[in-house]
């Protein structure tokens, strides 16, 4: 999967070195993912194929270096009526939970249905089954990596013959709220990795919302004029929550702080401490959060407490709080 930019200057060196008179023309961008800045090759030749790998892999664009995959091409008419399984393993979550979860399932499946997310993102294991007409997906993580996956899915799921993949999860972040509440535990504790396979096959299929939000950044007046939009309005998802004030002042600094020092943040029980750290500085500097908001439902404004925190609930549970129960899950519009 290469970036879209440097893709002409990259097409154009492929013939020079090899051998194969006709490999110039056994080059060709097979697909492009515009939203995710992507782009597959399908080269006939080998010696091309890693050619064009090593070329691309040193490669930088806007001081990001590009990431680039070889990977395997599914003759869906070999398959028969099978549904095979997609599996994501985020190897930074649940500490080396995440890496040894990547090991088992390489050797339980074939290799080339486990994806490491870390390298590459969701978008390579999908564009493997774009043709697979019907297979489940295992996502290894916690909810965001779920999250992720969801997302990508989303952008992609037009050039997918299964647009709408059931999807389970072994859960390996903090909360696991999702997993929680699809019933697939609190958090993955060492499971034998052919029992999860197991799970996966029996697990029922539910659906489950999804909802797009909308933000408007506006630039008010002290007389509360609109004064126009300080930029483009932005679309994002919601699984699980979306949270306003202190709670998403809390999952914003603990996320921040797991990205500066990662090393630190290895098991559940630190990354809770974490939490309830960072949540009791938050407390001790409250803020009247009903001052600064105006809730308005069908048009109608909806007066607020004194609160410190608002949250939008998509499943029965946030950060841990509530309880409910579920098996599996489809997710559409």
């Amino acid at each position: 999967m290469l970036a879209r930019k440097r893709m002409r200057k990259i097409r154009n060196q492929t013939a020079t070195g090899c051998n194969h008179d006709q490999c110039c023309h056994l080059v060709v961008i097979s697909h492009i993912y515009s939203s995710q800045g992507a782009a597959a090759l399908q080269v006939s030749c080998f010696s091309e194929a890693e050619r064009i790998y090593m070329l691309a892999k040193d490669t930088t664009v806007n001081n990001k270096t590009l990431t680039s995959l070889v990977i395997p091409e599914i003759v869906q008419n070999d398959l028969g009526d099978v549904c095979p399984l997609l599996v994501f393993v985020n190897p930074k979550s649940g500490g080396l939970k995440g890496r040894e979860l990547l090991y088992n399932f390489r050797k339980l499946l074939n290799p080339h249905q486990v994806f490491d997310i870390s390298n590459g993102g969701p978008l390579a294991g999908l564009h493997t089954f774009r043709e697979v007409p019907r297979f489940r997906v295992l996502v290894c993580g916690g909810d965001g990596t779920t999250g992720w996956v969801l997302g990508v899915l989303e952008a992609v799921r037009h050039k997918l013959v299964c647009r709408e993949p059931p999807i389970g999860i072994v859960p390996l972040g903090t909360g696991n709220d999702l997993a929680r509440v699809l019933r697939w535990g609190a958090g993955y504790s060492g499971e034998d990795p052919h029992h999860i396979l197991v799970s996966v096959d029996e697990a029922d299929e539910v659906l489950m919302d999804r909802w797009t939000i909308l933000l408007d950044a506006q630039d008010i007046s002290e007389d509360g004029e609109d004064n126009g939009f300080l930029e483009p309005p932005k679309i994002v998802q919601m699984n699980n929550y979306f949270g306003l004030g202190i709670d998403a002042e809390l999952s914003l600094d603990f996320h921040q702080a797991r990205e500066d020092e990662p090393d630190k943040f290895t098991s559940r029980f630190h990354n809770k401490g974490v939490y309830v750290k960072v949540g009791l500085q938050k407390m001790s500097s409250s803020r009247s959060l009903h001052k600064e908001l105006q809730l308005q439902v069908d048009a109608q404004n909806v007066p607020l407490p004194n609160i410190e925190g608002l949250i939008f609930l998509n499943i029965p549970r946030s950060h841990t709080h509530m309880q409910c129960g579920g098996v599996g899950v489809i997710f559409r519009d």
